[in-house]
């Protein structure tokens, strides 16, 4: 079984279009040499701010409200006696449901207050028992990094579960794949391609945004419906 999912996951893969593929499409729509390596600095310039600019709107399309479920993944975290701080993922921008505890250990869900409040309870009544609360900080203040601070402080090992909000990482050579799945890849590159038409017509007056334009508005569409259909059958 394992031999078989790996497999499928391998096919998946295979399927998405790559930063290499998306940076060659870009450039021969732009009408730049069919090989990236004879690019020059400001060709390869245009190309990456373009990629850049169409993973924004593919992740977060402005033109509708649609939080995408594979931005949203779900983690369990192991929580010791006596630790009250844990290191949230480096990707956290914030969360997306409730903290809950997994079904093998205490049930129920955590209540979210701010860390001033949980300092609070803290200075009045620093007790260990099973957490109840849990605040959101920075790790510093120079950091963008985030973790997460249970009260009580725990008083035996147990695990809870969440969904995050994911910040998508940057496409490059080192990062081929984009999140989601490879239906999701024809949305990628239509939105990659409507941000090099506007590049190039800036003074056009389509009110419509023009052909590429459309083409993107219409996967995108068809992406949040397959995107919906994940849900309902969670």
């Amino acid at each position: 079984m394992t031999t078989v999912n790996g497999t499928l996951a391998s096919a998946s893969a295979s399927l998405k279009i790559t930063y290499d593929e998306l940076r060659r499409e870009v450039g021969r729509f732009l009408g730049y040499s069919r090989t990236p390596t004879d690019w020059d600095s400001t060709e390869s310039s245009d190309v990456s701010d373009i990629i850049r600019g169409g993973l924004r709107s593919f992740y977060f399309p402005s033109e509708v409200s649609h939080r995408w479920t594979f931005l949203c993944p779900t983690v369990t975290l192991a929580i010791s006696a006596g630790t009250r701080a844990y290191n949230l993922p480096a990707d956290f921008i914030q969360m997306a449901s409730p903290v809950t505890f997994s079904l093998n250990d205490k049930k129920g869900i955590l209540g979210q207050v701010e860390p001033e409040e949980l300092r609070a309870a803290e200075s009045s009544a620093s007790v260990s028992d099973t957490p109840r609360y849990f605040a959101i900080q920075a790790r510093s203040q120079a950091s963008d990094a985030y973790e997460i601070l249970m009260y009580p402080t725990p008083d035996a090992a147990l695990t809870v579960k969440y969904s995050y909000e994911q910040l998508p990482a940057d496409l490059g050579s080192a990062n081929q794949y984009h999140l989601g799945s490879a239906a999701h890849s024809e949305l990628l590159l239509a939105s990659c391609l409507m941000i090099a038409d506007k590049m190039i017509n800036k003074e056009s007056l389509d009110p419509s945004g023009g052909l590429y334009m459309a083409r993107y508005v219409s996967l995108l569409k068809s992406s949040i419906d397959i995107d919906n259909k994940i849900v309902a059958a969670a």
